[in-house]
């Protein structure tokens, strides 16, 4: 008997962490990365950015399937405060976070 082949999305799915007021880490994930940044910087995202708002965008990776994202999403939740903070130094080397105005301009607080 063959096994499945995991599903492939169409679009892919991101895992993303933020560094938050009080110098806290948070870990997301989505399909639509801008626009979840713009939720979480209005305080519509997650009930921790309400009462930690993010200060901005550390890292993202994408991922071909949502099953894949939510499972590192999971162990990304796992890691200590240094250990995400490595990662995200790792993950940022491979997607410039610069090369995406969109994100950036989600992330940029309203006058």
């Amino acid at each position: 008997m063959q096994e499945p082949t995991p599903r492939v999305d169409a679009r892919p799915w991101f895992v993303y962490l933020l560094l938050c007021r009080g110098d806290r880490l948070y870990a997301g994930v989505t399909p639509e990365l801008a626009m979840r940044m713009r939720k979480h910087c209005s305080g519509t995202g997650a009930r921790f950015t309400r009462s930690h708002p993010p200060e901005r965008l550390l890292a993202a990776k994408s991922f071909a399937s949502k099953a894949v994202a939510q499972s590192m999403e999971h162990q990304v939740k796992q890691l200590s405060a240094a250990q995400k903070r490595e990662l995200a130094s790792v993950w940022a080397q491979e997607f410039a976070i610069e090369d995406l105005p969109e994100i950036l301009a989600a992330m940029t607080p309203k006058p």
